[in-house]
């Protein structure tokens, strides 16, 4: 074999094993880009954490005293028709009206029947002072309105950005991703190291062998 079909060869063999290098690195890049990903993803996660908290406290007192409505409403029930109420919450507002015009005292003591005052004493409530207390505490006021409101922006924030999150997550590839973008990457190299390289070179070779002078 002649000195210089081996150099070719060699060549041949060197740029094949240098662009096999080139998608090898390609494929290692994938690691970095996925860690670049997953790092804003880990710093999105602890945003989202912090908003829950932030929704969660704002929230705790209106939501509280809302069970405790609908605590209340149930209990009332089970003992008694409370239909001509259409829900928790219209039971209540006559609750604080009552409470607001200093009422429940009254009420306890003399206008309320025995099935009421039985199921007021086995809800804990012995007195009209206790009763009162509890109704008093549970009042919804206009800073757990307004702290709900902020609350309820607040997780429409989470909202979004958990869709920021899954649109993160869309990014970061799988190893079988991975290692198939490897795979296309040294496909596209061969087919421009063979095919098209071979293509171009017989194209000039044409060119130059038209401009050559007939001897």
């Amino acid at each position: 074999m002649k000195l210089k079909t081996k150099k070719r060869i060699a060549k041949e063999v060197l740029l094949l094993f240098g662009n096999i290098v080139v998608a090898l690195f390609i494929f290692l890049c994938t690691f970095p880009y996925n860690w670049i990903f997953e790092f804003r993803l880990h710093k999105l996660n602890k945003t989202i954490d912090q908003k829950k908290r932030q929704a969660n406290s704002l929230s705790e007192n209106y939501e509280n005293k809302i069970k405790q409505h609908q605590w209340f409403y149930d209990e009332q029930a089970k003992a008694y028709d409370v239909s001509f109420y259409e829900n928790a919450e219209f039971l209540w507002h006559e609750l604080e009206e009552i409470h607001h015009s200093d009422s429940i005292e009254y009420k306890f003591n003399k206008v309320w029947d025995k099935v009421i005052i039985e199921v007021l004493n086995k809800l804990g409530f012995t007195n009209s002072a206790e009763f009162n207390e509890f109704v008093s505490a549970n009042i919804i006021t206009q800073t757990d309105m307004r702290n709900f409101r902020e609350a309820k922006a607040v997780r429409e924030e989470i909202s979004n950005l958990y869709k920021d999150k899954r649109n993160l997550r869309s990014e970061i590839l799988s190893l079988d991703e991975q290692i198939n973008f490897g795979y296309k990457t040294l496909f596209v190299i061969l087919i421009l190291l063979y095919p098209v390289r071979y293509l171009f070179l017989l194209v000039r070779w044409s060119f130059q062998t038209i401009k050559q002078k007939d001897e």
